[in-house]
């Protein structure tokens, strides 16, 4: 399975109105003064995040984002590092008094199975992030 390409969608809705579509390439690396928080880092291991917003409502932007690395907190990490912060991540700037937690989830994950090479997709019909979104 380590060699098998995988396709992961996540959304989620940051603060402030980003382009229509980017691709973020930034080395993450981890915080010196945790070890739990990473930030962007020239010491860091490269990591690339391609995303696109699907709607904007007054500060805020709902986007759909491609992993194209997998580093730990990579989606929280460079949202922050471009001025867009999740909602409600407390931890990577995007604190918000009307949610407790980031608003993020994954959408869909994707890979052809090492045996069948049948595509096999999963996709969560819980839109509960776009919901959210549309009560801010």
């Amino acid at each position: 399975m380590s060699q098998t390409s995988i396709d992961k969608r996540y959304i989620c809705v940051c603060h402030g109105k980003v382009k229509q579509q980017s691709m973020i390439e930034a080395p993450i690396a981890r915080h010196p003064d945790s070890i739990i928080q990473r930030h962007v880092h020239d010491s860091g291991k490269y990591a690339q995040t391609m995303f696109q917003r699907l709607k904007v409502k007054s500060q805020y932007s709902l986007c759909e984002v491609q992993l194209l690395t997998g580093r730990t907190h990579q989606i929280r990490v460079h949202f922050q590092y471009i001025g867009h912060p999740l909602v409600g991540d407390d931890l990577y700037g995007g604190k918000q008094d009307i949610y407790n937690h980031q608003l993020l989830g994954c959408k869909k994950v994707s890979f052809i199975h090492p045996i069948t090479n049948q595509k096999i997709e999963v996709i969560d019909q819980y839109d509960t992030i776009e919901t959210k979104f549309n009560m801010l």
